[in-house]
Formats: C-alpha cells, sequence, structure tokens
C-alpha cells in the first residue's frame, strides 16, 4: 500500500489506535534498541558501585538526549578502567 492510499482509507481513530499500540509495546529497531539497553543496563548495574548505576536511557543508541559533559572520550575511558579495576578486585 502506498502512502497516498493509506492517506485515504486510514481514519484519524485507526491512526490513533495505532499509535497508541506502539506507545504501548514498540516494534523495529527501537524494540531491539531497548532489548539490548536493557541487557547493558543490567550488566552494568550489577557491577557499579551502590548508587552509581545508570538509567535505561542512559544505554539507547536510538534515543534523543543531549550530551552531558563527563561523556568526553576521556571521561568515557576513566568509566570503563575504573569498571575493569572493580572487576579485578572481585576475582
Amino acid at each position: 500500500m502506498t502512502v497516498a492510499q493509506l492517506s485515504r482509507e486510514l481514519t484519524a481513530a485507526e491512526e490513533a489506535h495505532w499509535f497508541a499500540l506502539y506507545r504501548a509495546d514498540p516494534w523495529g529497531e527501537q524494540r531491539g534498541d531497548m532489548r539490548s539497553a536493557l541487557l547493558a543496563q543490567i550488566l552494568f548495574n550489577t557491577n557499579a558501585p551502590r548508587g552509581k548505576g545508570k538509567k535505561l536511557q542512559d544505554f539507547m543508541l536510538f534515543a534523543e538526549r543531549k550530551e552531558k559533559p563527563g561523556d568526553s572520550p576521556k571521561q568515557i575511558r576513566r568509566n570503563f578502567d575504573a569498571l575493569i579495576a572493580a572487576q579485578r578486585k572481585r576475582k
């Protein structure tokens, strides 16, 4: 079905219904992004010091967010090194 056909045949109520369904249970790339972000969040938060956990949005590749000043490559490297050091202490 083309966009023109869809525009003629889809009612406003049907469109609202599809938007509501997508907001409740998204499909496609956003869904896959959420699934991957959830796994990354779980792995990070189980290894992070108490109170230093991250939110799901912090791991979403396609989420719109403003870049934080602390997200410089040097800061990311320091965070990664600290995470590896914490892992080594646990062993």
